[in-house]
């Protein structure tokens, strides 16, 4: 089946996507879902992301769209839990590293983590991620 390069674009870009949304979300299986509906969403326009400059940069708008979704409906449940005075889940057991770094983000408001994100540790200039799409984008 000829795929126009998808499958390896996807095995190319798919891990690095986990960890840059992983640092967004902090939480692994979170990252993890929201890159694939990503690619399942990229796979359906791949014809027209291929002719991309930078399809991966769609691949990210489309995965930092949808974390920030989650993200936002995660808080709404938990303000929601905590009115009700239901138990928070217990987080999963992280490297001491990897807790100091996502606690670090996930103490910031989510744009400013955002940011921080786009620019350290994906390497985005500061005039891409400065401007509303144009980090993200990817489009010619």
């Amino acid at each position: 089946m000829d795929d126009g390069g998808f499958s390896s674009f996807f095995r190319e870009v798919y891990p690095q996507m986990v960890g840059q949304l992983r640092l967004l979300t902090g939480d692994l299986a979170s990252a993890e879902d929201v890159a694939q509906e990503a690619f399942v969403r990229a796979a359906s326009r791949w014809r027209q992301l291929v002719r991309y400059d930078q399809p991966e940069a769609w691949v990210r708008k489309t995965a930092f769209r949808l974390a920030i979704d989650l993200l936002r409906r995660a808080a709404r449940h938990q303000g929601l839990l905590a009115r009700l005075g239901a138990r928070q889940q217990e987080a999963v057991e992280l490297p001491p590293e990897d807790r100091a770094v996502i606690a670090a983000l996930q103490a910031l408001p989510l744009p400013l983590r955002e940011v921080l994100v786009l620019h350290h540790c994906i390497d985005l200039p500061v005039e891409a991620v400065g401007q509303p799409g144009e980090g993200l984008g990817g489009q010619r």
